[in-house]
């Protein structure tokens, strides 16, 4: 980098390496995106709630994949951003030198803060932060088995909201409502824990998308928590076009869904019209016809079995 700042006053650099490029652990290069979600400390807050006597009979898990190197990712542009504000008041370049390490370290939410602070370890939690204390569940098993992830009904109005749609199901008093009209008692965790407890009975007697669409008619922020497959049939998806099917003649002429593009676009349109190939199908096309390869070198390669 010195060299090119030397040649280069203006140029903006941006590295981002495992652990950046300095400290002890530099030249640690066999890592991974879950080496980084265990070492930052990301993984130990994500996974189940412990039992009731506080201990966990579960392992730590990890989030979405690649999650390290989004957020490495975001972290560089950010630095980036900052280093380019910097240049236009000053003319001057630098190099930006992103750890994804610290990244991770560094997205823990309230845990670091919980310790140095006050010297408190938090709990990993099922669906919620993880916290010095086990907070009220926000995930209810639906009649069919599914889960509803039912939020965290965090202030006073979204209580009310909840405790209105119990009311109108019948699975609380109208009363509620009227002990919820006094702001103190609807922030209190007694009221909370209270709707909480008619949510779980209100979901454990529907199935998982009834109470989704049911709580959204209520504008509260429900949903069910589908498989990945459970998507393929899903109204919504269906009608934007994002699920196509395409036909496999090798299966008989069935036809299997494809997902395509999560958005919609007037100018570039996102088209699928075939389906994905099969192992070798279009190596002619491309080692004849794209890299120019012959037909007696196509055959070496196809008995050493390199292709």
């Amino acid at each position: 980098p010195e060299r090119w700042e030397r040649a280069h006053a203006r140029l903006l650099m941006v590295s981002v390496t495992p652990f950046g490029q300095s400290g002890p652990y530099r030249d640690h290069h066999k890592t991974s995106d879950l080496i980084h979600l265990a070492l930052g400390g990301i993984m130990a807050i994500c996974g189940y709630d412990p039992d009731e006597d506080g201990t966990y009979n579960t392992p730590p898990i990890a989030p979405q994949m690649w999650h390290a190197y989004h957020i490495a990712s975001h972290y560089a542009f950010i630095g980036l951003l900052g280093a380019l504000f910097h240049r236009n008041r000053t003319g001057a370049g630098q190099f930006i030198d992103i750890s994804i390490h610290e990244a991770c370290s560094a997205n823990t939410e309230f845990s670091m803060p919980f310790y140095l602070y006050n010297e408190i370890n938090v709990q990993r939690q099922m669906h919620r932060h993880a916290f010095p204390d086990v907070t009220l569940p926000v995930a209810h098993r639906a009649a069919d088995g599914y889960y509803v992830c039912a939020g965290s009904i965090p202030t006073p109005p979204t209580l009310r909201q909840v405790a209105r749609m119990m009311v109108d199901h019948g699975v609380a008093g109208p009363e509620l409502l009227q002990r919820l009209s006094d702001d103190v008692f609807a922030a209190s965790y007694e009221a909370r824990e209270e709707v909480v407890e008619y949510t779980r009975q209100y979901v454990a007697s529907h199935t998982a998308e009834e109470a989704y669409h049911t709580a959204q008619s209520y504008d509260l922020a429900w949903g069910t928590i589908r498989r990945p497959e459970d998507n393929l049939n899903d109204a919504q998806f269906r009608a934007r076009g994002n699920i196509v099917e395409l036909e496999h003649e090798e299966l008989g002429h069935v036809k299997v869904p494809y997902t395509t593009a999560p958005w919609l676009s007037e100018k570039m349109p996102w088209q699928v019209n075939h389906r994905s190939p099969h192992l070798g199908e279009h190596n002619s096309d491309i080692y004849a016809g794209e890299l120019g390869l012959d037909e007696p070198t196509l055959q070496s390669l196809r008995e050493a079995g390199m292709i």
